[in-house]
């Protein structure tokens, strides 16, 4: 009976210390994964105008940067300036283990010798701290599979009135993805090793390309409830936004 009536069924039983639960639903969704080991959303395989501007400024000014700044650079113009010295000489950029090596090998080799000693490197935590991040960062930017099967389900192809919220904003996220070739930058950076001019100015150029996915997402969202004659108010801002920012962890349960 809760079945056909789609209601969620909880049955509990227990003896003592043992006991066991069991829950039926025909659906549960999850937006906020909260997945373990998150790789940062930096897109440095990626990066639209803005962030490539400031990234490959940064970059150039390091050389004639004091040993103090130097020493605060955040690692993403690191790691972004390596990159691109590795496609000047390799059609595809780092995709293995032996590749990776090299390319923190490279970034390592950056860091500044100590005046007098040029045997002895400076102490710049940045620079140690873009190679540990080689690993996770260093990735192409795609789709992940979880997602892709979202966005490719009937549910989020076909939208009608009974749809639920989640499958609204999984038809949006599709076209989204459909016209951009990639999923919304989740507009969250991590924390790092950085004076805070710096890092509040690359957190503002993410944050800010975020608000525009977002944009992009809602108007679309408002423009699908529009024409089931639900109100734009179903679907909230804030609802669309969190479901842009963990567009990578998107999970259907059925």
């Amino acid at each position: 009976v809760c079945w056909q009536a789609n209601v969620p069924l909880m049955l509990l039983r227990s003896a003592g210390f043992l006991g066991y639960i069991r829950l039926q639903l025909k659906e549960h969704v999850v937006v906020e994964a909260h997945p373990d080991n998150q790789a940062p959303d930096l897109r440095l395989d990626q990066a639209w105008p803005a962030l490539h501007e400031w990234l490959d400024n940064q970059a150039l000014a390091m050389d004639t940067m004091s040993l103090k700044d130097h020493g605060h650079t955040p690692y993403p113009v690191l790691v972004f300036r390596a990159l691109q010295e590795w496609r000047q000489g390799h059609s595809s950029p780092p995709g293995n283990y032996r590749e990776k090596r090299e390319l923190k090998e490279k970034i390592l080799a950056a860091m500044r010798k100590r005046e007098g000693n040029e045997e002895v490197f400076e102490d710049e935590e940045n620079f140690e701290e873009a190679g540990r991040a080689v690993n996770t960062v260093v990735a192409p930017t795609v789709v992940p599979s979880a997602t892709r099967e979202i966005l490719d389900d009937p549910a989020a192809e076909t939208i009608s009135a009974s749809s639920s919220s989640f499958w609204v904003l999984a038809h949006a996220l599709r076209e989204f993805v459909a016209r951009e070739g990639r999923l919304p930058v989740s507009g969250v950076i991590p924390d790092m090793f950085s004076d805070s001019e710096r890092f509040i100015q690359l957190q503002n150029i993410y944050r800010e390309k975020a608000g525009q996915d977002v944009e992009q997402v809602g108007r679309k969202v408002s423009q699908v409830l529009e024409s089931l004659g639900r109100s734009t108010e179903t679907i909230q801002e804030a609802e669309v936004r969190r479901f842009c920012k963990e567009s990578r962890h998107l999970r259907v349960q059925r």
